[in-house]
């Protein structure tokens, strides 16, 4: 990956969010809550990296300028070449990561990339 930032080239701001995080986290029903909730937090927390990790090993981002400007909370954030295989190859790998999240909690968790 070429970490100089391009000159005279388009560049894409990347967001993803990953929505239902309180009521994931608080529809707690055990004695054990506490325990539950730093394991829930944690599994979102992994989710996020996840999904940021995908986007950023798709090929056409790897083999290109990509920065990371900020990842916490449910969200990050990258800067990326801005090139038409680009944006569709980030569409694609949208698509099955929205797919794979709802396929495990159908709906009760989703994200936006």
């Amino acid at each position: 990956m070429d970490n100089k930032l391009p000159i005279n080239q388009a560049l894409l701001f990347v967001g993803g969010d990953l929505s239902g995080i309180q009521k994931f986290l608080y529809n707690i029903t055990s004695k054990k809550a506490a325990v539950s909730l730093k394991g829930r937090s944690q599994y979102l927390d992994d989710i996020i990296k996840n999904v940021q990790k995908r986007i950023e090993g798709i090929p056409e981002v790897s083999n290109s300028f990509s920065q990371q400007v900020y990842s916490s909370g449910g969200k990050f954030y990258l800067i990326v070449k801005d090139t038409p295989q680009i944006r569709e190859a980030i569409d694609d790998e949208k698509n099955k990561i929205e797919s794979e999240l709802w396929e495990e909690h159908r709906g009760q968790l989703s994200t936006k990339v």
